[in-house]
């Protein structure tokens, strides 16, 4: 065999979704966000996308966001930098971030920060992880989130918005616009950037 034959190469799949929910729903429905019931509403989220039913067993309800989104993305330069400084151990901050905003330019892999950021949200509790060959971000903005009709997202490595305060990993853009009113909508934002064989 040939040192061709003997290489292997990876690619990274990023894979947002996000739904928006009536402030009745908030008192179970972030928990989905957590890594027990992640997968399940991953799941749940897509069962919706195809205009199927989405039940949650272990909360015997039944899952009514009033508008999902699915997005099959890219991740950023600077992400990818962040990645590979925090494999060798150099000190740059996690992705325990998510933050939104309203911008609708199209996605770039040199995008470094979101085109108008509307709020950011730690990513506490569990609703950042990694499971196999992937990460998992869930960032859950609650009634009090500015109005705003929300079109990205991003994973972030710091609280406060610009390129040099903090890296975004993945920047996704969505159309049409989640639409958000502060004190009667809440949204779920999720992200899985994957390491994927080639």
């Amino acid at each position: 065999m040939s040192d061709r034959e003997h290489r292997s190469s990876f690619g990274i799949r990023d894979v947002g979704r996000a739904a928006i929910f009536s402030r009745s729903d908030e008192g179970w429905v972030p928990r989905l966000a957590r890594p027990k019931h992640f997968d399940t509403f991953i799941e749940k989220l897509d069962r919706l996308l195809n205009d199927q039913t989405a039940y949650i067993e272990h909360f015997n309800k039944k899952l009514e966001p009033l508008a999902v989104r699915f997005k099959d993305d890219i991740t950023t330069n600077d992400g990818a930098r962040v990645l590979c400084q925090r494999g060798v151990g150099e000190a740059v901050n996690p992705f325990n971030y998510m933050a939104c905003g309203t911008g609708t330019a199209a996605e770039a892999v040199t995008n470094d920060q979101l085109a108008s950021e509307l709020a950011r949200v730690a990513l506490n509790s569990g609703s950042a992880f990694s499971s196999g060959m992937s990460m998992k971000f869930a960032g859950y903005f609650n009634t009090l989130t500015p109005s705003g009709n929300i079109t990205e997202y991003a994973p972030a490595n710091g609280p406060t918005p610009g390129p040099s305060n903090s890296k975004i990993l993945a920047r996704t853009v969505f159309s049409p616009a989640l639409v958000h009113t502060q004190n009667q909508t809440f949204f779920l934002l999720t992200q899985v950037v994957s390491i994927t064989p080639q």
